[in-house]
């Protein structure tokens, strides 16, 4: 392993063969967190990696090497505290990151999130390990972690029994259902449909527990719950049930789809209903369902689950639930930044048919475009505007905000940071210039707006911030869209450890307002093509309405999405997907080595071709014009 200086003159150790991986380690700059250390933290550090970039594509090597993006501290773990804030910069590059390993896959960019202050011993051990296919890790003393992409209300299903163990990880987004098998009863045995279970702070801190491992208890993890409703699904005639009976079971381990359980451990009683102190989650909430009730010990949490009977469980209904009826008040001013573009005027549009009578749009222009004037015109028949001209990503501009809306009678319930602009441009196009453009409005007006909120604003009730798939995915030709939208991400999440409000809302691709109102067709079809589907504004914004209100959360990818396809697209194998996509990797290519092997020459050669063909145009999405013969997956994806 060679050290290098820094990343401005790594030519010649690119031209020797025998260098394996490039490691970049982002650089903090002291002192308290602030927009303007935010700008030049960034500034000194994406000039650097740029050039880093440029080196690495004139070398022209014809095996690349890994490119490793180092961070300290900039993703949040458990056990991490809060931290002042100083990881915020850094944080950018896990969005800038995931573009680079998009358009420039022959990198294989990983991103490695040590602890403050930790050796290079875990990267070492990366290094040396080589896992395929795992490119956003995080080592914390004692502990490795790999990110996951997880379904929503989808994420906790099966199609047959199952129940819930505590996590190894001692992470709650590492909740996962397993099969379980269902037991007949026996003699003074009752099986019982489960229909909701009951979660305690104990159920919590089994589920924090990174203490196992250590402990090397044997068995798997205990199953969590202790107390549940049911309905009776079986029973013998010496247990006093029959089926049909809706009762309440007390016994260890009662997140499952069934229990059989002793008749000793059941009572006859009807499904409680909900009042006031209640919390009733889905089952794909579990990991706030538990948060929940490790913060409030006394509140009844409750998980619904989807089964119940014999039948398999099936995914969650769509959660109709809207935001509670304090969430949106009449008696507060709600501000939306970028409240004059597209986004901005739907969300508007929303607050109001929520309950908001008093709106501060906020727009760096102060001028309502033509096509605004109409929908302006109809929100004031029902809600007091405001338009403010302020530049949110400057001290100046966000102290102008805060003095017009303090000099209002009314205070500010709810903030919306829709500020942005877009911006097209491959990495190699990047300047630093045009990486500052995009992180101006949305990751220093973001903090800007977190400092105005926290000395200013002590009546919020929301502050969501509109981030981007980008940040997550990696979209091509968004690396400095992205670094902006992965920027409020963590602010979002940095905000609720402190116990402030916090959102950061991942939007995939809506249709008609915003960017996509904006693409061309062409780009539109490539776009579903890919497995990224335009929703509408109403369902966007209806799911917005549920999110912000009353359970906390902290980071939600929002969108419509064909994972199958999208990873069917991947040249990386990323294993961040495989919780969603599921592909049939034994899936028959048609290959017969020994048939194949008999064939003459050229109808050898035509029959390969045939097939190579069919597969890039598999992965490319692109339409094939050639006679082919049927695949037998048409979302085929090798490794």
């Amino acid at each position: 392993m060679t050290r290098l200086p820094g990343a401005t003159g790594p030519g010649a150790a690119l031209d020797d063969p025998t260098v394996t991986d490039v490691c970049w380690a982002w650089r903090q700059r002291q002192g308290p967190m602030s927009a303007e250390r935010m700008r030049a933290e960034c500034e000194d550090n994406y000039r650097e990696l740029l050039d880093l970039i440029a080196s690495l594509d004139a070398a022209g090597r014809p095996r690349p090497p890994r490119l490793w993006l180092v961070t300290e501290g900039a993703q949040w773990l458990p056990g991490d505290p809060a931290g002042d804030g100083g990881h915020l910069a850094a944080a950018t590059l896990w969005g800038f990151g995931r573009v680079l390993l998009t358009e420039y896959p022959q990198y294989r960019t990983t991103l490695v999130d040590l602890a403050p202050g930790s050796d290079l011993v875990p990267l070492l051990d990366e290094w040396a390990a080589g896992t395929p296919g795992e490119y956003q890790i995080a080592h914390r003393p004692g502990r490795r972690y790999v990110r996951r992409l997880l379904a929503g209300d989808s994420t906790l299903t099966w199609s047959g029994g199952y129940e819930l163990r505590a996590p190894d990880s001692g992470d709650l987004s590492d909740l996962a259902l397993v099969p379980a098998a269902d037991r007949a009863p026996g003699t003074d045995e009752v099986r019982v449909g489960v229909v909701a279970v009951a979660l305690t702070d104990q159920d919590a801190r089994t589920a924090l527990d990174t203490g196992r491992a250590e402990r090397e208890e044997e068995g798997p993890p205990p199953v969590l719950g202790a107390l549940a409703t049911g309905t009776v699904l079986a029973a013998r005639e010496a247990s006093g049930f029959t089926a049909g009976d809706e009762v309440l079971v007390r016994h260890d381990g009662t997140l499952r789809s069934t229990l059989t359980v002793p008749s000793a451990s059941v009572v006859l009683a009807q499904h409680p209903e909900p009042h006031d102190g209640t919390r009733h989650f889905r089952l794909d909430e579990t990991g706030e369902a538990l948060r929940t009730a490790l913060l409030d010990p006394a509140a009844e949490v409750w998980v619904d689950l989807p089964g119940g009977s014999d039948d398999e469980p099936s995914a969650p209904a769509a959660d109709t639930e809207a935001a509670p009826e304090d969430t949106v008040r009449p008696d507060r001013t709600y501000v939306v930044t970028g409240g004059l573009g597209g986004l901005g005027l739907v969300t508007a549009r929303k607050l109001v048919a929520l309950g908001a009578r008093h709106l501060t749009l906020v727009s760096r222009s102060g001028k309502p475009t033509e096509e605004a004037a109409p929908v302006l015109a109809e929100l004031a028949e029902s809600a007091e505007l405001a338009v403010v001209r302020a530049d949110v990503s400057r001290p100046e501009g966000v102290r102008e905000l805060v003095g017009e809306v303090e000099a209002g009678p009314w205070p500010v319930g709810g903030i919306v940071h829709a500020a942005g602009s877009y911006d097209k441009k491959l990495i190699a196009e990047l300047t630093w210039e045009s990486i500052d453009a995009q992180l101006a409005a949305k990751a220093y007006g973001g903090w800007l707006l977190h400092e105005a909120a926290r000395s200013s604003f002590p009546e919020l009730a929301f502050f969501v911030t509109y981030s981007s798939i980008a940040s997550v995915l990696g979209g091509a030709t968004q690396g400095h869209y992205a670094a902006a939208s992965a920027g409020l991400d963590s602010l979002a999440e940095w905000r609720t450890r402190q116990g402030l409000p916090g959102l950061s809302v991942n939007w995939g691709a809506w249709a008609r307002v915003g960017m996509s109102a904006r693409l061309e067709e062409h780009l539109s079809r490539e776009i579903e093509r890919s497995g990224v589907r335009f929703f509408s504004p109403t369902r966007a914004l209806d799911t917005l309405a549920r999110l912000w209100g009353g359970r906390p959360r902290t980071q939600r990818v929002v969108g419509e999405f064909d994972w199958d396809r999208y990873v069917a697209g991947s040249a990386t194998g990323d294993q961040f997907y495989d919780r969603l996509a599921r592909q049939d990797d034994t899936a028959d290519d048609g290959f017969d080595a020994a048939s194949l092997g008999a064939l003459p020459a050229p109808e050898r050669r035509g029959l390969i071709t045939q097939v190579v063909r069919e597969k890039v145009a598999a992965v490319l999405q692109l339409a094939t014009n050639w006679p082919s013969r049927p695949s037998s997956s048409p979302w085929a994806w090798t490794r």
